[in-house]
């Protein structure tokens, strides 16, 4: 039973790798001649790979690679949309003898695992002239046969090139049609540089602009390149006739191995296997034959060129006299969205309008633009009464259709009641004035307010600037000398000294009172010092004794009181060791440096 489930597990692992391994694919061309490149692509489905071996190419010399890159593929069947990432692995042959040869298996390593592909075998016949060229139409480009030889550092214009496509050729004025770039290569394409040129008669926009182009493999006229669209605009002809979309020249950087090159030689004289080639490539001119809009065109036309609906709103219904209401249309579908002009509304004679605000939501497609235009138009009825907004017109052209479609908003019924200052006006004669740039004088039994006694230039009025201007002064001044005290450091400290001698005394005070002698005398030296180092702005390095005798002589301090001073100074840092009574010596040298600082502060 046990061996039974150990074969079943080996079989299903067998089954999961070989599946695994299948994931690995190889293309590449079953014929070739002489001297011709071929691109061989492994293609496996994963985001990333760890690790890659590649195996002997017999008959082939490898001018590029192996190129790795990466893409997104998106599906959407029976309704689920499924995402699958796939990774390239490209490289770049030229055969260099006739012959039978095989395409090597590579071993390609992701998320831990080994998956190896299968290989593939190519006949190489010699080489034969070139065929002829069939004629080019207008925005394609057809390669030469399979048979065009190119060698190391010459690109030929079947290995780069750069294709215009237009989704229409025959459109109307105002139609948008996708002019799409689309990059071929079969070299190392390095960078590629190129602008869109000045287009006449065409509005012209980007529909997207990836920073970093998603390479795919794809086969074209026999041949494997790796693809990648360049460019993708919208444009819009703005006049009928034959419109010219003219070539765009692009300057590609590729890099080409030489596989002639003395290896030897190389190493010693320096550079590299690979060189830079500028090659310039030129896309085909396209022609497009623009339809001009059918005349005569109806009078409300308002340039739009699509396929549209729309929609309207008022609000408020119910307002007074000279109070504001909003009108909004909105304009949805796409088309021409951003070359769209206002409708002109027609309002009643009485109201007045102002020019529309435009809240703009589209954004660009390959239909041109897409989303919705809303016009918020503000008016403002002068007169009391009911009145009724006309459907206002919205006339486009459609493109499937080839004529022009006229829509209509709803009808709407908008009741004014009586405003302050108003009359009530019926009469056609009053209507017509309405509609001039003067309006009514405001009539009616307007509140007068009587007035009263003026302020201005009475006696209270004089008395209260003065007294302004007094405050003000005498503000400014103490300011002023405030700040100039402030700015004398040494002055501030001098009048802080007092100030905080006073507070470190107070607490010496508790330190007696709890007999600490220790704390006692540290508090006591604090205070009789920073009340000298304040009051003679010295600095902490030099306050001691003899500077601070000194410093009261020059102060012309009397001789007397400074000894007393001093003789506190010392009397304090002796009694900590001093026998007899602490508290009786505690007491005696706290009222001595009181008595030191108050008749210093008398001096000074």
């Amino acid at each position: 039973m046990k061996l039974r489930r150990l074969y079943t597990l080996l079989i299903l692992s067998l089954l999961c790798a070989s599946i695994y391994a299948q994931t690995v694919k190889l293309d590449a061309p079953s014929h070739c001649t002489v001297g011709e490149k071929i691109q061989v692509v492994y293609t496996i489905d994963v985001s990333s790979i760890e690790d890659v071996s590649l195996g002997d190419f017999p008959g082939f010399d490898i001018l590029y690679g192996p190129s790795i890159s990466s893409s997104s593929e998106y599906s959407y069947i029976n309704g689920r949309a499924t995402q699958r990432e796939v990774t390239y692995i490209s490289l770049t042959l030229v055969a260099r003898q006739k012959g039978k040869f095989h395409i090597p298996a590579i071993t390609i390593r992701t998320k831990g695992k080994n998956c190896r592909s299968r290989s593939a075998e190519v006949t190489v016949s010699q080489g034969s002239a070139n065929k002829g060229q069939g004629h080019q139409s207008p925005g394609t480009h057809q390669p030469s046969s399979p048979s065009h030889r190119s060698t190391s550092g010459n690109i030929s214009k079947d290995d780069l090139f750069i294709t215009a496509e237009v989704n229409k050729r025959n459109v109307y004025e105002q139609e948008a049609l996708v002019l799409t770039y689309k990059i071929y290569s079969a070299v190392h394409l390095r960078n590629i540089t190129g602008k869109m040129p000045e287009l006449d008669g065409f509005h012209c926009q980007e529909l997207e602009n990836k920073p970093q182009l998603s390479l795919s493999a794809e086969t074209y006229n026999g041949r494997r390149y790796l693809t990648a669209v360049w460019r993708k605009y919208v444009l819009i002809p703005q006049k009928g006739g034959h419109l010219h979309i003219p070539s765009v020249n692009f300057d590609a950087e590729c890099e080409i191995v030489n596989p002639t090159m003395d290896l030897i030689d190389e190493f010693f004289n320096g550079g590299g296997l690979a060189n830079v080639v500028v090659k310039t490539i030129a896309t085909p001119a396209i022609d497009i034959d623009v339809k001009s809009l059918p005349t005569p065109k109806p009078d409300d036309f308002s340039g739009a060129v699509g396929h549209y609906a729309i929609s309207s709103s008022l609000s408020p219904t119910d307002v007074k006299a000279n109070d504001a209401s909003t009108y909004c249309l909105v304009v949805s579908g796409s088309g021409n969205m951003k070359l769209i002009s206002a409708p002109k509304p027609n309002f009643p004679a009485d109201f007045e309008s102002y020019d529309p605000k435009t809240d703009d939501k589209t954004k660009i497609s390959a239909q041109g633009n897409e989303g919705n235009l809303a016009f918020d138009y503000i008016i403002v009825p002068r007169h009391e009464g009911k009145y009724e907004i006309e459907p206002m017109n919205f006339t486009y052209f459609d493109i499937q259709s080839g004529k022009y479609v006229t829509l209509k908003t709803d009808k709407y019924t908008m009741n004014v009641a009586k405003g302050r200052g108003t009359r009530h006006s019926n009469s056609q004669e009053d209507l017509k004035v309405l509609s001039n740039d003067i309006h009514y004088i405001m009539k009616g039994d307007a509140d007068i307010v009587k007035n009263q006694d003026d302020y201005f230039g009475t006696t209270p009025y004089i008395l209260t600037y003065i007294g302004i201007l007094a405050i003000f002064g005498t503000a400014f001044a103490l300011l002023r000398r405030q700040a100039q005290l402030n700015a004398n450091v040494a002055r501030q400290r001098g009048r802080r000294a007092s100030r905080a001698a006073q507070k470190r005394l107070k607490k010496a005070s508790v330190l007696l009172a709890r007999n600490d002698a220790n704390a006692f005398y540290d508090e006591v030296l604090r205070a009789l010092l920073g009340y000298a180092g304040d009051k003679l702005n010295i600095s902490t390095q030099e306050l001691n004794k003899d500077n601070v005798a000194l410093t009261f002589r020059q102060r012309g301090v009397g001789e007397e009181l400074v000894t007393r001073f001093i003789d506190v100074l010392s009397q304090c840092e002796f009694a900590r060791f001093a026998p007899g009574d602490p508290s009786q010596t505690m007491d005696t040298i706290y009222h001595s440096a009181i008595e030191a600082i108050n008749e210093m502060e008398n001096v000074i």
